[in-house]
């Protein structure tokens, strides 16, 4: 029945009356539910689908239990891609006995574009099916990855009926899926010759000819779809993703424009125009409009790829790597997208893990060239020279002509030692394209690099007529210039790049690095401010201009700089690190802890963070947390010595030497030549007792690295714990030659004392001073001189100074409350509570607060600390001599008495030998 169309006086008669008679011309005009349904019939015939669905929807408001209205709808739904509709028809036409067979195929379709494939089968096997259902019951089983089940199933359709269309598809899917592309495309064919007109055929078709990267036999595939069903939407979507791909943007357009029109997911069309977007070069649109289809629709992989090429492409490496990643572990086989990924962890400096995620790429027959100099590229990262040079060998194999294969080549020769051939290969890259600036740069960065200055810039001035305003041939000049000493000439290449590219970070930068040079930081204040205005954001100004601000001693503006970085990238671990740094280097820990803790949450793996965690952690009092990120650091570099290294050092502040010892072990089974471990070790065998094996280490580090000092030092500290004093005092001479410091200065002048030496061990001392007057372990000996000298104000003078750099320095503090008290200061009990609550378990913190306390009369909390004291050190005569005398002023006599008794049992005198033994004599 053909569609009537009512004239417009007719239709505006009615329009116009509905509201006042609609009871009564409904009653009489309304159309039946046969005729709704004839005329959605003609629609549909028409192409018009939506239509259709409306006389559909009219129809079953009428005779709901319609077997053909409900099938018809589900079709109609179908073909709109309203899934979850059109099967809920199509089970309400089976259940109200439309045909079995023809609707059992149609829900079969349904399920099968829903991915519900166990469903097809559970539904379908209900009679003896027909080559129909066959065919889908095959497409189930290949959805399932069940390829033999489903070969069969194809072959039981066609041996019902040779050329069906829909189980010569299926099986054409079966190839595909094994591999074999030419059967696929064999079999597809003959479908078609056997029904044209077959939608499923017809797409199919247009998804191998895309894969096998025929775009233009893809399109006619998919215009022939357009064609027999304008509504497919997503056959207009494929056909405008591959005129993107042939750079027919005009078309496109109009195919994402039928699309929206036939009703697509506006999401999807979202999507094609962000493909668009990308193949235009518009990556900060693309980034954009991929965005917003992943707020609705965070797993729609294609759009995940999309946003992660574009955010390769914008510099955005870190989040390019989390996007890659993402569609990598829904699609492992797309070499597109590891190769991407591999190219984003390059960028991002992570060499091994480009490694890592390429290889699955290389070592296979006609490897893509790209994955090879990417690759190549890694290996020189990693100074893995013959492996770099062996993979772009085989990329300048492919591409003979490629300049950049060429020069990356060349630059792996070289620093393999093939200096002949390697600068062969750069001098043939620009040979082959002389206005190739990246060739002619790494040529000329080559010879500056090797110190070939002059033949580097005769290099540049061939390029200048090319290239000569361009802000990195410029850079580049600068610094050969400078190279040849030509200052002048140099700071004016630097101008003119900063002239050509205000923008750029590398040009101000060389400029302001002059400008400090040249000890103008003023100059170079101002550039680097200059580019913060053009880009606001720009990490490298502001981590260039804290230098500055540290060079000229402005620890608060370094702060604000740094904070304003963090604050500006709050997801890049530099500048976060550097503020990190600069806390702890202030003293503030916590703040410290607080900064790299949030860092972690997206950073966890960041071996330098992780390091700098436990650090800050350690120093707030958190030896677990400490602990738990340097074990998470070992994970990280599971072949490193250096994090259990750090593991010991904590255990050792915990006081667990069983531990620490463990630690170093492990360290030296991973690097059994790591001197640092031999030294850690051989520190805790001394401390053990175990002397000779401590010299055994000792000496295997000294022939590791003869020119350090640390060894000898060690040495001296053996020697001295085994009162060999002479041997010891020449091991320290060795050590004085190979690495000099305060600490062991004071070493050498504590032995010269022993030695009767004390004049020329202090003369050494203030020799030392002289040239490095802020030395505190130098102060804090002179300081102890003049304590034992009684000189307690030019002691007093010479820890405050300590103080002044070192405010956290415990052996200071407890030495001024000592100075202070003798000189009757009220300042002395305020410093000795400082040294407590930095030390708590510090025998001689703990007696010197303890002695305050009882010289001030306050004995109640006096006398417990000094027990604690005595407990801590029970050999130390003078602290039990403290006791003694804050116990006699507590009028417990006899305590004290005894207390005298064994502190002058063992006949070591101590500085107030002489006063104890009056105070017994007192209390006899």
């Amino acid at each position: 029945m053909a569609t009537r169309v009512p004239s417009l006086a007719m239709a505006a008669a009615v329009a116009f009356s509905a509201s006042l008679l609609a009871g009564s011309l409904a009653g009489c005009q309304q159309q039946s539910a046969e005729q709704l349904l004839a005329e959605a019939h003609s629609q549909y015939q028409h192409g018009e689908r939506k239509a259709a669905q409306i006389q559909l929807r009219n129809a079953l408001q009428q005779a709901p239990d319609n077997a053909a209205a409900r099938f018809l709808l589900a079709r109609v739904c179908f073909e709109l891609e309203e899934f979850d509709t059109a099967e809920k028809e199509a089970r309400r036409a089976l259940a109200l006995h439309h045909p079995q067979e023809e609707a059992l195929v149609l829900l079969a379709d349904i399920l099968l574009a829903r991915g519900a494939f166990k469903q097809v089968l559970d539904d379908t096997k209900v009679l003896d099916a027909s080559a129909a259902l066959r065919a889908r019951r095959g497409l189930a089983l290949l959805g399932l990855k069940k390829l033999p089940e489903a070969r069969t199933m194809f072959d039981a359709a066609l041996a019902l009926q040779p050329k069906n269309a829909d189980a010569l598809t299926g099986l054409a899917r079966h190839a595909a899926s094994s591999g074999d592309t030419a059967q696929a495309e064999r079999l597809a064919d003959a479908a078609l010759a056997s029904e044209p007109g077959n939608i499923a055929s017809l797409s199919f078709k247009g998804e191998l000819m895309r894969g096998l990267n025929r775009p233009q036999e893809a399109l006619k595939a998919y215009t022939e779809v357009v064609r027999l069903q304008p509504g497919h939407r997503s056959a207009h979507l494929e056909k405008a993703v591959l005129e993107i791909a042939t750079g027919n943007f005009q078309q496109a357009r109009a195919s994402m424009a039928a699309a929206r029109k036939a009703g697509a997911q506006p999401l999807l069309v979202a999507y094609t125009e962000a493909a668009m977007s990308f193949a235009q070069r518009q990556f900060s649109v693309a980034r954009d409009q991929v965005q917003a289809v992943l707020k609705d629709a965070p797993d729609h992989m294609p759009s995940v790829l999309i946003s992660g090429m574009s955010n390769l492409e914008l510099g955005n490496y870190k989040r390019a790597e989390q996007d890659l990643r993402k569609y990598l572990a829904s699609y492992p086989d797309n070499a597109t997208a590891r190769k991407l990924l591999g190219l984003s962890l390059l960028r991002l400096d992570q060499p091994a893990a480009c490694l890592e995620t390429l290889h699955p790429l290389l070592g296979v027959p006609g490897a893509d060239v790209a994955v090879l100099e990417i690759a190549g590229q890694a290996h020189i990262r990693l100074k893995e020279w013959p492996e770099a040079v062996a993979l772009l060998e085989q990329a300048v194999a492919q591409q003979p002509d490629n300049a950049l294969f060429r020069s990356s080549l060349g630059t792996a020769l070289l620093a393999q030692g093939q200096q002949a051939r390697g600068l062969a290969e750069l001098e043939r890259a620009v040979a082959l394209d002389s206005a190739n600036l990246p060739a002619t740069m790494t040529l000329g960065r080559t010879l500056l690099a090797i110190g070939k200055p002059g033949p580097a810039l005769k290099v540049l001035d061939k390029a200048a007529a090319a290239h000569g305003k361009e802000a990195d041939y410029l850079i580049l000049r600068g610094r050969v210039l400078l190279a040849q000493k030509q200052r002048a000439a140099a700071k004016q290449a630097f101008t003119e790049a900063v002239a050509a590219a205000p923008a750029s970070y590398a040009a101000v930068s060389a400029l302001a690095e002059m400008a400090m040079q040249d000890k103008d930081p003023a100059a170079a204040r101002a550039l680097l401010q200059g580019l913060l205005e053009r880009e606001p954001n720009n990490l490298d100004a502001q981590m260039a201009l804290a230098q500055v601000a540290a060079a000229l001693n402005q620890p608060e503006q370094v702060r604000s700089l740094l904070e304003q970085a963090v604050a500006s990238h709050p997801s890049d671990p530099v500048p976060a690190l550097r503020l990190g740094e600069f806390l702890l280097a202030r003293g503030e820990g916590a703040k410290a802890v607080a900064l790299l803790r949030k860092l972690q949450v997206e950073h966890g793996d960041n071996a330098v963070l992780l390091d700098m965690l436990a650090k800050a952690q350690l120093e707030t009092g958190d030896g677990a947390g400490a602990l738990d990120n340097l074990t998470k650091l070992a994970a990280v570099q599971p072949k490193a010595a250096l994090p259990h290294l750090r593991m010991a050092n904590v255990h050792l502040q915990l006081k667990q030497k069983g531990a620490a010892l463990d630690d170093v072990r492990r360290a030296l089974a991973l690097e059994p030549d790591n001197a640092g471990a031999l030294l850690q070790l051989a520190a805790l065998q001394l401390d053990a007792g175990r002397a000779a094996d401590s010299l055994a280490l000792l000496r295997k580090a000294q022939k590791l690295n003869p020119g350090a000092a640390t060894a000898w030092v060690l040495e001296g500290d053996v020697l001295l714990a085994q009162k060999q004093n002479a041997q010891a005092l020449a091991a320290y001479e060795q050590a004085w030659q190979r690495g000099q410091s305060g600490e062991l200065v004071v070493k050498l002048a504590e032995l010269m004392r022993q030695q009767g030496r004390g004049r020329e061990g202090d003369a050494r001392v203030a020799q030392w001073q002289a040239a490095h007057p802020q030395d505190p372990v130098a102060l804090l000996y002179t300081a102890g001189v003049s304590l034992n000298n009684k000189d307690y104000k030019k002691a007093s003078a010479e820890l405050e100074e300590v103080l002044k750099v070192y405010p956290k320095a415990v052996p200071a503090l407890n030495n001024l409350a000592l100075a202070y008290q003798y000189q009757q200061d009220p300042r002395a009990l305020t410093m000795a509570e400082r040294a407590f609550q930095l030390d708590k378990d510090n025998p001689a913190v703990v007696d010197t607060l303890g002695w305050i306390l009882a010289e001030q009369g306050q004995l109640e909390r006096s006398i417990p600390l000094l027990r604690k004291a005595v407990g801590l050190a029970p050999q130390a005569g003078e602290i039990r001599y403290h006791l003694a005398l804050a116990l006699s002023k507590n009028g417990e006599k006899l305590l004290a008495k005894k207390e005298l008794q064994t502190a002058l049992a063992n006949g070591n005198r101590f500085a107030e030998h002489d006063s104890a033994r009056a105070l017994l004599r007192q209390l006899e």
